[in-house]
């Protein structure tokens, strides 16, 4: 037996978990995010094989869906103290001197959003332009911070400001 096996190898090379063939670091993916240079341990075409036999079994979304709602069931006091904290947060970030009028503008946009979605099919979402709770800036529930995205584009917004 080598000791240190793995400091014989070619550094541009890796052995996948899986098949336990030595291949090219390229056909490995990336684990993403800030650890991008990070591979993954299974090569891409032993990582599809196992997706494919995953989703074929009864682990697949539809379990996943059933133990989600489950979680709500089990957990509905804190999704009431969520909702609760959140609208807490609206009241908090929404100034004491908007205007009559201010707050009707409010309103419109959460009106539109419902009417495009009626129109449309598609749903749509009331965005904060500037977040009220991000990373670097924390923005105001005020009109003029309003704007309505489909859902999809807001999702993927998160909470950055753009």
């Amino acid at each position: 037996m080598v000791p240190f096996p793995h400091l014989r190898r070619n550094p541009l090379e890796k052995q996948c978990r899986d098949c336990e063939e030595v291949k090219p670091l390229d056909q490995f993916g990336s684990i993403g995010g800030r650890q991008s240079h990070l591979k993954r341990t299974y090569c891409k075409k032993c990582a599809s094989e196992r997706t494919k036999k995953y989703r074929g079994t009864s682990h697949g979304r539809e379990v996943n869906r059933a133990a989600c709602r489950r979680w709500g069931q089990r957990n509905t006091q804190q999704k009431v103290q969520a909702v609760r904290e959140r609208r807490q947060g609206l009241e908090n970030r929404t100034p004491k001197w908007l205007t009559v009028d201010h707050k009707k503008q409010m309103r419109d946009f959460y009106w539109l959003a419902k009417d495009l979605r009626a129109i449309s099919g598609q749903e749509y979402h009331v965005d904060h332009i500037v977040p009220l709770c991000g990373k670097d800036i924390s923005g105001l529930n005020v009109p003029w911070n309003l704007q309505v995205l489909p859902a999809d584009i807001n999702i993927a917004k998160s909470n950055n400001w753009s």
